[in-house]
């Protein structure tokens, strides 16, 4: 399913950005820096930011496909996210 929102995320653990499998996002943290990992399939989420990428607040990741953000994950199809300060605010867009 589509998804075009804004999704908030704490410092302690991951949260989903994804609502369905998808091949490619928008994303963008709004006000703190976050971790964006993936997976193949929902699952439970990563406990650590190892084979995380680091998204700095105001710069988005524009409709890339998670193949090349994440080329050690095969068929990644969900994102999430994890902040590195406070709760923040991170828009995601996938269709």
């Amino acid at each position: 399913m589509a998804r075009n929102t804004h999704v908030t995320v704490g410092p302690d653990s991951y949260t989903e950005l994804t609502n369905a499998a998808a091949a490619s996002a928008t994303v963008q943290a709004l006000t703190e820096n976050v971790w964006i990992a993936a997976l193949s399939a929902p699952g439970t989420p990563p406990d650590d930011n190892g084979g995380a990428i680091l998204l700095m607040a105001g710069v988005p990741i524009i409709n890339e496909a998670f193949a090349d953000l994440f080329p050690g994950v095969s068929g990644a199809a969900r994102l999430y996210a994890r902040s590195c300060g406070t709760a923040t605010k991170v828009m995601i867009s996938h269709a």
